[in-house]
């Protein structure tokens, strides 16, 4: 049997997927993929190992933008265990009381509009879905949830499968907002809207006032974290016919 490639090994060139219980494998040089702790990567669609497969088909060495990202999250839904996964729960349950598109500007009135016109919606949405979306305060003193909305979205983050939920913590932790990742999960979003309602106050700050090298780059990191976050989860069903 081949010995299953590292995930940090990526000089290997030679890249195939192929079908395998429960979805899709990905080998390089004949060795099946796998995680930190040697279980081989299973991918729910084609489309999500054809991802997985186009980091392995890189230049060896690869840093920051370039990281195997899509990998890394395959692997750690591989071996999340009950105690990882209370703690991925526990978490993304801390983001209702931080939520990015709970906490609005004071101003400028033209900054307070494009927050709502970027953030209302998804609340509403989150009303609809969930029966129940976080109150919305000006400023930036954190407000305590109410306990009963804590429990119903910690009743939704039970109900994840595996990959869901780290692909969700990953989405969530690039937005800072646990709806934003549930609209992007469930498929109410895509990557780019994920992005924009993440960036509102950062890219209207930067078309305003101009960004130095360093906030850019953590921004682009930002993005990329985001950008495989929702290739994941999307890679989670079947694309619509």
């Amino acid at each position: 049997r081949p010995r299953a490639a590292s995930m940090t090994n990526r000089d290997r060139r030679a890249v195939r997927i192929e079908p395998a219980a429960g979805g899709y494998r990905v080998l390089v040089e004949g060795a099946p993929l796998a995680s930190p702790a040697r279980r081989e990567l299973r991918l729910a669609t084609a489309e999500l190992a054809r991802a997985v497969a186009a980091e392995w088909t890189g230049r060896p060495g690869q840093t920051g933008l370039a990281q195997p990202r899509l990998t890394v999250l395959a692997g750690r839904a591989a071996d999340l265990d009950a105690r990882a996964r209370e703690r991925i729960e526990a978490d993304l349950a801390a983001h209702i009381e931080t939520d990015l598109v709970c906490y609005r500007a004071d101003g400028p009135p033209d900054l307070v509009a494009l927050q709502a016109a970027r953030w209302d919606p998804l609340l509403a949405w989150a009303g609809r879905r969930f029966g129940w979306a976080p109150a919305v305060t000006a400023g930036v003193l954190p407000t305590a949830p109410a306990p009963a909305l804590v429990a119903r979205y910690a009743r939704v983050l039970a109900g994840l499968g595996a990959a869901a939920l780290v692909g969700l913590q990953a989405a969530a932790r690039a937005t800072r907002s646990l709806v934003v990742a549930l609209a992007r999960l469930e498929g109410e979003i895509d990557a780019e809207g994920a992005w924009c309602a993440a960036n509102v106050e950062e890219g209207y700050n930067a078309a305003r006032w101009g960004e130095d090298d360093e906030a850019a780059g953590h921004r682009a990191l930002r993005r990329a974290d985001l950008a495989a976050a929702a290739v994941h989860l999307a890679g989670l069903r079947p694309p619509r016919r």
